[in-house]
């Protein structure tokens, strides 16, 4: 089988906010794909793929370089800035334009609605989503795709 597009709404209050220069915080700044490489105290980050993360991770959750992100949903924005401290919180600025945005109720344009978490599973034509876990598509191949039950997703 192929797949059909989901009527997911568009979230208004993403229009004019720009992943490369902020984050919301209401997705804990997880679609921020800026270039800010350091951490609050001034540590320089290290680059993503010195770390054991999959060409997957690094397209979903934005890996690139050493730029500060948020790939499992923790407080803030962060890096990794050497094997002994570990990770520390990067400064990243809250977007103004996100104020009462929810991915439980919509997604964003700019995200491509990738950010979209809600519980909407039927398709533009009415048609039920199949289950995640009955494709190709899985939670262990995409960790940070929000690939849960037959929710629609990109």
């Amino acid at each position: 089988g192929g797949f059909e597009y989901c009527d997911v709404p568009l979230c208004i209050d993403c229009l004019g906010y720009d992943p490369q220069t902020c984050g919301c915080a209401s997705t804990l700044q997880r679609e921020y794909r800026g270039t800010i490489n350091t951490t609050l105290s001034g540590k320089a980050c290290i680059r993503w793929n010195d770390f054991n993360y999959t060409e997957v991770d690094i397209l979903f959750a934005g890996l690139n370089e050493n730029y500060c992100r948020n790939p499992d949903g923790d407080d803030l924005v962060w890096c990794y800035v050497n094997e002994d401290v570990g990770w520390e919180y990067c400064d990243v600025p809250l977007c103004h334009a996100c104020s009462g945005y929810d991915p439980q109720t919509c997604g964003c344009t700019s995200l491509r609605q990738q950010d979209y978490r809600g519980t909407i599973n039927t398709t533009f034509s009415g048609k039920a989503c199949m289950r995640w876990d009955d494709t190709n598509y899985t939670a262990v191949d995409y960790p940070y795709a929000g690939l849960d039950e037959n929710y629609c997703r990109n």
